[in-house]
């Protein structure tokens, strides 16, 4: 594909599903994937390492708080953050936000599908940025997914293709996110606004269609229940189905363990790809957060750099 000049690059995790994986009150997304880092930060991190210019976590509302209080509001670049060649290192950091999105209430129970908070996640990010300056409009999404395990450090060493790509995959034994495996992928701000439009045009209401205007028999007659709102069930590759393999530049992922299965968590727990005393010090938060209605003011970190982030 021709090499074109992006502008701005945003993260997004998706995490809210219609459903729990482990039946915990809190989101199955906290699983620890190492001794210190759960998925949601490993999947934060891969977009980090991406090179993302914020990173927007979409999730349920209820969960928002707890959220905050464990991620926190800023993750540090991988790259700036091992730079310890230099004379002041910690006026070279870049700190990448993190910011926090729901599905509207008028979307719960709808089109809430997995991947339709990929697009809620992408609007919200474009809206906010739009209010700001139209310089701060993001035109491509980088999508990490927090319910499989992939080697989050290797983006960082394509960011150049990262950044002159416009459509690109990460690929695992010949599948992709269009095979509905939980593999990274960036798409476009016309991807995003065409996936929204597919995603309404294929999904069913809560009527039977109007064929004949006001004169069909049926203008006003529910759909059976099995029927009504089918986006709810949409995969991502249903979502997504306008687009084909052929548009995507594609880089061959390290390894890959979904882990949205009890018996796929087990597997990964089993392999040799563990992520060994990985450093949390990456994430840091800023101010304070109410938690159950307790306000809690959070601890001073140590951003030193330590042997265990080689």
């Amino acid at each position: 594909m021709s090499s074109i000049d992006h502008r701005h690059l945003v993260g997004i995790v998706p995490l809210t599903k219609p459903y729990s994986i482990y039946n915990n009150i809190w989101d199955d997304g906290f699983i620890n994937i190492s001794e210190t880092v759960n998925a949601i930060q490993g999947a934060i991190l891969e977009c980090a390492s991406a090179g993302c210019d914020s990173i927007w976590v979409n999730a349920d509302y209820e969960q928002i708080p707890l959220l905050k209080k464990k991620i926190g509001s800023w993750v540090e670049d991988p790259i700036y953050y091992c730079r310890t060649f230099e004379k002041r290192p910690s006026l070279t950091k870049k700190y990448i936000p993190i910011f926090y999105s729901w599905n509207h209430q008028k979307d719960v129970g709808r089109r809430d599908s997995y991947g339709w908070g990929i697009i809620n996640a992408g609007f919200v990010a474009s809206k906010v940025a739009a209010n700001i300056s139209k310089h701060l409009l993001p035109d491509r999404f980088y999508v990490s997914f927090p319910f499989s395990v992939t080697n989050f450090w290797q983006p960082q060493h394509h960011r150049k293709k990262i950044n002159l790509s416009g459509r690109l995959c990460f690929t695992h034994n010949d599948k992709t996110f269009l095979d509905n495996e939980m593999l990274s992928f960036i798409f476009t701000q016309e991807d995003l606004r065409a996936a929204n439009r597919n995603v309404k045009e294929k999904g069913t209401g809560f009527y039977m269609p109007v064929t004949q205007g006001l004169n069909d028999p049926d203008w006003s007659k529910p759909r059976p229940k099995e029927e009504r709102w089918s986006a709810r069930f949409f995969k991502i590759s249903d979502i997504f189905s306008f687009l084909k393999a052929e548009d995507y530049d594609t880089i061959e992922g390290d390894f890959y363990y979904p882990i949205d299965t009890w018996e796929g968590y087990i597997n990964f727990m089993k392999s040799d790809n563990h992520f060994k005393k990985l450093n949390s010090k990456y994430f840091y938060n800023r101010g304070k957060h109410k938690i159950n209605g307790h306000e809690e003011t959070e601890e001073t970190r140590d951003y030193s750099f330590t042997q265990e982030d080689e």
